[in-house]
């Protein structure tokens, strides 16, 4: 439990420094690019010394030795497209550029389409600089594979069959509840959860719902036992 307190703090740390970075670049204009670059050199110590606990807790766990072989890497391959988790959290459609033998994945990410059916959910379509974090653990990529799409649908059938009371923000009972809370297992609007966000992930870990994409099993479960109606 501690470790996993630990990951989902330094997960809104990478995600507010990212913020940080795209608001220096934003304001290039008025601010000099050594903030911009400050920002960037700040990112990629945080992201280094997250990927290096990763390592000791494979390690120490087995989950995963270098150079073995195993797990999502054995279906991975050039070209295979996939969706992968980008530093605000969120998954987004993209393309493996190459498999490293430590672990990770250097994704390509995909833009824009028009036509394309389903729409792609890209990063640079939010606004984000899709040329930043292409290197991810393998776990944080998604394959189309039968496994994937069997946990996508499972959520995707929860967030599209929730209760009525679930449709709305449990802070300010706004209708527009495209968030949840993990820790209380209930739902928000942005507004609200930008707001929890700003507490910590250590007092409530929020997550955009997406429509079901990227969420784990656990962070489901999470919220299939609670619902705003029981939180209340």
């Amino acid at each position: 439990r501690g470790l996993a307190a630990h990951v989902e703090v330094e997960q809104e740390r990478l995600c507010s420094l990212a913020s940080s970075l795209s608001r220096a670049q934003a304001s290039s204009a008025s601010a000099p690019r050594a903030a911009a670059a400050s920002v960037t050199d700040r990112l990629n110590v945080a992201l280094q010394e997250t990927r290096e606990l990763c390592r000791r807790a494979e390690a120490v766990t087995g989950c995963f030795t270098p150079g073995s072989g195993g797990g999502v890497v054995d279906d991975l391959c050039t070209g295979q497209r996939c969706r992968a988790k980008w530093m605000d959290g969120s998954f987004y459609d993209a393309a493996v550029h190459r498999v490293l033998p430590d672990g990770f994945v250097i994704v390509n990410w995909l833009r824009p389409c028009p036509g394309h059916d389903p729409p792609l959910v890209t990063v640079c379509a939010l606004g984000g600089d899709d040329s930043l974090h292409r290197i991810v653990p393998q776990t944080d990529v998604q394959l189309q594979h039968d496994r994937g799409r069997s946990a996508l649908g499972t959520a995707m059938w929860f967030f599209e069959n929730r209760q009525p009371a679930d449709r709305h923000c449990v802070d300010c009972g706004s209708s527009q509840a495209e968030w949840a809370s993990v820790s209380f297992g209930t739902f928000l609007c942005a507004s609200c959860a930008g707001e929890h966000r700003q507490l910590g992930a250590e007092v409530s870990y929020v997550r955009e719902i997406r429509g079901g994409w990227g969420w784990s099993d656990r962070d489901l479960q999470y919220l299939c036992r609670g619902g705003n109606a029981a939180f209340r």
